[in-house]
């Protein structure tokens, strides 16, 4: 059998059609045109990433032949003789930055001592410079303006030793990266380089023929996370919001994404997509274990012997389908956003470029303009100021990921936050910062103690909660009060809110769905929080008491316990 003729195909820019990130991957999707002759042929696409998911390769093609086998293969480079002569160029220019950096180090050494020698002269001031020989040390005019002008001298003098002992020691750490770099090269070229390959083995079933191959693939050392800019403008009467929606791209993969067709995809592909299996629970009386004298406890062993599974260094996934003879064009989608069943996808409708360099690349996804409710919401239990914040539903197509966001008021930065994951359709709020013109007092709260009953008796404890706010802004504002009440966790605790009288029990169903306008009055979460919404015209003021009693058997003692929701 004839060996097949090989073809070496090289990364270019051309070939990336497809990027799609990932929060801790990407796919590369690269598509080559090879000319292939009659009978079996070898294509290597040559130095892909170090770090493929050698499983997560596939090929697929147009064109009359068939993919018998995908393969990753890693290869080592071979050198030739003009590498012992780079070898030797490359040894004089480390020895050369080495003595570089000796005579910097050395540089830096007498800097440091010539500090150290003014300190030491700082520490004995009062010791003879202050004062002549065996005399003491006195305060006339003469010894402090020599003080004064001699901490003049060492400030002065200092001050430029320690700049000039800074940029040595800088001048240091560039030499050592650069010897570290001379370091590896000679380190390549004496161990030899490696390339990993992915290796197609196709049949040329007609004869001499033109086919398209597309390569997809997984690297590592790539991923994205969501950031936002909320910018709210409050002129002229008029309230909107604007946000804009970005990502941070980042890739360390040893391969330039010049000009790509960049998705971003929230789909986890690292995560199994098997149900876990549940297993039974048992419940037995307990047994002390039983301990072997001389030998100690014997450990519990799992039935039957373990089995170890061993994979394939090959990688790769090969098509078992014959190319089509009919090659229909490849269609570019910009659809912007793309429900998957178990993902979204963001198609960034403009060509990007992200290098190989590991730093965080901006990427515009979208910008929305919303129309938002302010809202005062205080905690005065933790912190008596009242917050602005807006709420808005979001109406765009856009799902809103969890990620941080900086927040912007009337063209100024007043705060940064965190943006919890948000559907389309769905409420949010946005911190705008503290806003010191709606006043907060949360007076010191008053206990009272009774018991009652004759045969069984109750202990019973009011606690009254008085807090005074004040609107002293030039508008009306709506303020929101959060306050704990406490939840009983036993039949026999009984908790039971006195005032506020009209309140409103709110539903895990209503409070989860969230879509519902802010409005005045008082609601009770299912975590038994009180919420207190009341409307503060212009200058108003208002007193709100929360009052409530906690009933128990006076001959128990109970415990409050704050737990995060």
């Amino acid at each position: 059998m004839s060996s097949p003729t090989v073809h070496s195909l090289k990364i270019t820019k051309e070939s990336l059609k497809k990027v799609t990130v990932f929060n801790d991957r990407a796919e590369l999707r690269r598509e080559f045109t090879v000319e292939l002759a009659a009978g079996l042929n070898e294509v290597a696409v040559e130095a892909i990433s170090q770090h493929v998911n050698d499983d997560s390769v596939r090929v697929t093609g147009l064109g009359a032949a068939v993919i018998e086998e995908v393969q990753v293969a890693q290869r080592r480079i071979v050198k030739g003789a003009s590498d012992s002569e780079r070898a030797a160029s490359i040894r004089k220019e480390k020895e050369e930055l080495e003595i570089a950096r000796q005579r910097v180090e050395f540089e830096a050494q007498s800097v440091q001592k010539r500090i150290e020698s003014l300190d030491g002269m700082i520490g004995q001031i009062g010791n003879g410079i202050g004062a002549p020989k065996g005399e003491k040390f006195t305060a006339d005019p003469a010894t402090l303006g020599s003080i004064t002008t001699f901490f003049g001298f060492y400030e002065q003098q200092v001050g430029k030793l320690r700049e000039e002992h800074r940029l040595k020691k800088k001048e240091i750490d560039r030499l050592n990266g650069l010897i570290a770099v001379k370091e590896h090269e000679l380190a390549v070229i004496d161990n030899g380089d490696w390339s990993k390959d992915v290796v197609v083995l196709l049949d040329a079933i007609e004869g001499a023929t033109t086919v398209t191959l597309e390569v997809t693939y997984q690297v590592w050392l790539a991923g994205w996370t969501p950031f936002y800019d909320v910018r709210v403008e409050t002129k002229e009467g008029k309230t909107d919001m604007q946000l804009s929606y970005y990502a941070n791209v980042h890739q360390n993969t040893g391969e330039e994404w010049e000009g790509a067709q960049l998705t971003l995809s929230t789909a986890r592909p690292c995560l199994g997509g098997n149900i876990p299996n549940l297993g039974t629970l048992d419940v037995s009386f307990y047994r002390e274990p039983v301990v072997l004298k001389g030998r100690g406890r014997m450990p519990l062993m799992g039935g039957g012997p373990r089995m170890m599974m061993k994979r394939s260094l090959a990688g790769g996934m090969a098509s078992d389908e014959s190319m089509s003879y009919d090659a229909t064009p490849m269609a570019n989608s910009y659809a912007g956003v793309n429900e998957q069943a178990l993902s979204t996808e963001f198609s960034i409708t403009r060509p990007c470029s992200i290098p190989a360099d590991g730093a965080q690349h901006k990427v515009t996804i979208g910008i929305v303009t919303l129309q938002p409710q302010l809202v005062h919401e205080s905690v005065p239990t933790k912190n008596s100021s009242a917050f602005l914040t807006a709420s808005a539903i979001n109406s765009s197509a856009l799902p809103i990921l969890t990620g941080h966001a900086s927040v912007y008021l009337d063209g100024a930065f007043v705060a940064k936050t965190v943006l919890k994951s948000v559907s389309p359709g769905e409420r949010f709020t946005a911190s705008l910062g503290v806003d010191p013109a709606v006043k907060i007092e949360y007076k010191p709260a008053h206990k009272h103690h009774e018991q009652t009953g004759l045969i069984n008796k109750w202990s019973s404890t009011v606690t009254e909660q008085k807090i005074i706010v004040k609107n002293t802004r030039g508008d009306a504002v709506l303020l929101t009060i959060k306050e704990q009440i406490p939840r009983s966790t036993d039949d026999k605790i009984k908790v039971k809110v006195i005032s506020p009288e009209a309140i409103e029990k709110v539903s895990e169903d209503y409070q989860l769905n969230g879509n519902h306008t802010p409005k005045a009055g008082a609601r009770i979460l299912p975590s038994n929080n009180l919420e207190w919404t009341v409307k503060l015209d212009k200058g108003a003021s208002q007193v709100l008491i929360v009052k409530y009693s906690v009933d128990h058997p006076s001959t128990e003692k109970i415990e409050f316990a704050e737990r995060c929701n």
